[in-house]
């Protein structure tokens, strides 16, 4: 997806299984991940799906903003309530059970970091008061 472009989950997702999107997709405008772009235009399902496949909810862009601050500051709570919900391994694997059925079991994955501040000290609880 280019820079301001509407993010599209099916091309989106297979740019993020490929190795993510170099050059100059969205990646290189902002300096973020797949995961924090989806978080901040509110993508659900595409949160969810990078979550398990085993993206870190805590890589934050050039200016420490992370998939929580960037989902709290666009109003996004359906995505932050994902994000939330990831810290919850059992909840996970729920997640991914529906997806692929059986007894399938998501990647481990750092434990988000709720009140990690940007480098400009503001947390998410701040973005999402100021949203």
């Amino acid at each position: 997806a280019a820079h301001g472009a509407a993010l599209d989950e099916p091309a989106d997702m297979e740019a993020y299984h490929h190795g993510g999107w170099g050059g100059g997709g969205l990646s290189a405008a902002c300096g973020c991940t797949p995961l924090y772009a989806a978080a901040r235009r509110g993508h659900e399902a595409c949160v969810d799906a990078l979550l398990l496949l085993g993206a870190d909810p805590n890589t934050p862009d050039e200016l420490g903003r992370t998939p929580l601050s960037a989902a709290c500051k666009g109003g996004h709570v359906g995505v932050v309530r994902r994000l939330a919900n990831h810290n919850d391994t059992r909840h996970r694997n729920e997640v991914l059970a529906r997806f692929f059925g059986g007894s399938a079991q998501a990647p481990s994955c750092p434990a988000i970091e709720i009140d990690r501040p940007t480098v400009i000290g503001r947390t998410p609880l701040f973005m999402a008061a100021e949203a």
